[in-house]
């Protein structure tokens, strides 16, 4: 795309504002029609458990448009996701499990932007940083912390919001044809993919636990204890829609997890707690489960919950090779494999993202030489890393 080109679109300012039904759907058709289409949310977190859709943003064609989800019926977008054009996000990790729980489905096709910038040498960037060394635009971030409920909004706001896709059509396209002139648009293909698959998969309340600080150095019955108390959180703040926070606070999940109460009156006095009778009770009887639960029946991490002595040290010489095939490939090393990927490959070769992925014939294959003792690692005369056929001479 020329300069001047992005130039004529910086001075393009115009777009629409959508807040009727009919409206959204003549957006919807048009959107269509062109065959691919950018779009971001604006949303909010703060006081609710689920995130409060405020503000949605489609371009298409030379088209943008914000939508009001206070004044049209979202769900309707569910056609617009459902047919086959190509839906364009830049890190649409949260976005896509927003229009999941709105419209019940996800689009057929997706091209993330972030991601592909990870295949393009940048290493997680923001929208704005791609925009600035991509097309040599400099996006306004000052709206980034406004608040998206309220009405009217504002002019600054509202360009905010449409800079979020106005530049995304054009991104897709220049990405794109750097992806395939290197070879790597299937692996954006497939990662793509599994961030779809992903955006479905609410998190298990038997996992809240692990947000607990310090959860690793927990012992014996105060695990099970953890998970439970965790848990039955994790639960009720889902129930009610308020945030984790307003129905118990760290600081007495953290207390109740290191010393557990006896009675409902113990836990009534715990530092921070503020509870309803009902509640209490509720809790308490977790907090009991919890005490008995069977070592089988705890939650961890995949990676698992401690690495032995002996995994350490081949982590640490794996992430060294990850990492300078990440430098000689120009890939963000956290999109080739992170440490929990590594360990879990260690662990069981047959499975897991590494095996089930673009990634095994890059990293995969001479991991498993390195794990196996057949190759080890050494300084090029370069000061890159190689990995070479190994001699067992030992010195």
């Amino acid at each position: 795309m020329a300069f001047s080109q992005i130039n004529s679109l910086q001075h393009n300012l115009a777009w629409q504002e959508v807040a009727t039904d009919a409206d959204l759907e003549d957006l919807i058709d048009e959107a269509i029609a062109c065959g691919a289409y950018a779009i971001d949310t604006e949303f909010h977190t703060e006081k609710t458990y689920f995130p409060k859709l405020a503000l949605v943003q489609i371009a298409y064609g030379a088209k943008s448009a914000i939508v009001d989800p206070f004044s049209v019926d979202i769900s309707l977008m569910a056609r617009l996701l459902a047919s086959d054009a190509k839906a364009i996000f830049h890190a649409g990790d949260q976005d896509l499990k927003i229009l999941y729980d709105v419209c019940h489905l996800l689009p057929k096709s997706v091209f993330d932007t972030q991601l592909a910038a990870g295949f393009l040498g940048f290493s997680t960037p923001s929208l704005s940083l791609v925009i600035d060394k991509m097309l040599n635009v400099v996006l306004d971030k000052g709206s980034q912390l406004t608040d998206w409920t309220k009405r009217p909004l504002g002019a600054e706001q509202k360009l905010y919001a449409i800079n979020d896709v106005r530049y995304l059509i054009h991104l897709h396209d220049m990405m794109e044809s750097q992806l395939v002139s290197l070879g790597r648009l299937d692996w954006h293909r497939e990662e793509c993919q599994r961030l779809l698959l992903k955006s479905r998969q609410p998190q298990d309340p038997k996992e809240a636990w692990w947000k607990i600080k310090q959860f690793r150095q927990l012992k014996g019955i105060h695990r099970g204890i953890a998970q439970e108390a965790a848990a039955w959180r994790e639960t009720r703040a889902r129930e009610m829609n308020l945030p984790l926070r307003y129905i118990l606070s760290d600081l007495a999940l953290a207390a109740i997890a290191n010393r557990p109460p006896h009675s409902i009156e113990d836990l009534a006095g715990v530092r921070d707690m503020d509870l309803a009778k009902t509640d209490l009770k509720s809790l308490f009887a977790s907090i009991e489960r919890g005490k008995v639960l069977p070592e089988s029946e705890l939650v961890f991490p995949q990676a698992g919950y401690v690495e032995d002595r002996m995994l350490k040290p081949i982590l640490g010489l794996s992430l060294v090779y990850v990492a300078e095939k990440a430098r000689q490939l120009f890939i963000d090393q956290a999109i080739l494999a992170t440490r929990t990927d590594l360990a879990l490959f260690y662990k069981d070769p047959s499975s897991g993202l590494i095996r089930n992925s673009w990634r095994f014939d890059l990293i995969g294959e001479p991991l498993l030489k390195l794990f196996k003792g057949e190759a080890s690692l050494a300084f090029g005369k370069d000061g890159s890393v190689v990995l070479e056929q190994r001699s067992y001479d030992a010195i």
